[in-house]
């Protein structure tokens, strides 16, 4: 077995630490954690970065051999074309892992659940228009409803000014990039479930 992860977002500076990249946040912490950085191909309209089974990482300072080869993915088609570069990958043998934002969470908060009808969020509706019969994992970051009067693709788009809200998106992303680590340390998609998916005590 090995993990692919695609993590989705929107490319260039105008989208950086926007609501709709929160996939490629968490994947650029979960490449930094496993010791590297996504970078783009020649001619790739994605960037990108793995590690091979049996390589050595360092984990809360103690040297861990991965039991996987992990490979993580940041398409640069924006949003609702994600699914387009499919055609780059071999999927046999795979767990395949989608992190994205999710408007139906509250801000910060994450949940993690298996695909399995066609998706409302038209990034990983272009995973699944692209892969068919791919099961994927879905590691979805909360960002809420929009506010009165703010449209979808504004609320989406925006960056949050208010530092306290500001502050609640990253601990989701971070919270969504250790999920993934999780998985790429070999651990079972329901214990990681059951660990992430708890809801905050009020």
């Amino acid at each position: 077995m090995s993990l692919l992860v695609f993590g989705l977002g929107n490319p260039g500076k105008r989208y950086e630490l926007t609501l709709h990249n929160a996939g490629f946040e968490a994947t650029d912490r979960m490449a930094a954690f496993l010791g590297g950085k996504t970078r783009k191909r020649c001619l790739r309209r994605y960037r990108s970065f793995s590690l091979d089974k049996d390589a050595v990482i360092s984990v809360d300072g103690d040297s861990v051999s991965l039991p996987q080869d992990v490979l993580v993915v940041q398409p640069l088609t924006y949003m609702n074309h994600s699914g387009n570069i499919s055609r780059y990958f071999q999927l046999d043998g795979k767990m395949v892992a989608v992190v994205c934002d999710n408007m139906d969470l509250d801000l910060g908060m994450v949940r993690i659940r298996k695909v399995q009808s066609l998706s409302t969020h038209k990034g990983i509706r272009s995973l699944q228009e692209n892969l068919p019969g791919v099961e994927f994992v879905g590691v979805f970051v909360g960002i809420g409803r929009p506010a009165e009067g703010v449209s979808v693709p504004d609320h989406v788009l925006s960056r949050l000014a208010d530092p306290l809200k500001e502050a609640l998106f990253i601990q989701g992303v971070e919270k969504a990039a250790s999920a993934l680590e999780e998985l790429a340390l070999g651990r079972d998609v329901t214990e990681v479930q059951l660990e992430f998916n708890k809801r905050k005590k009020q």
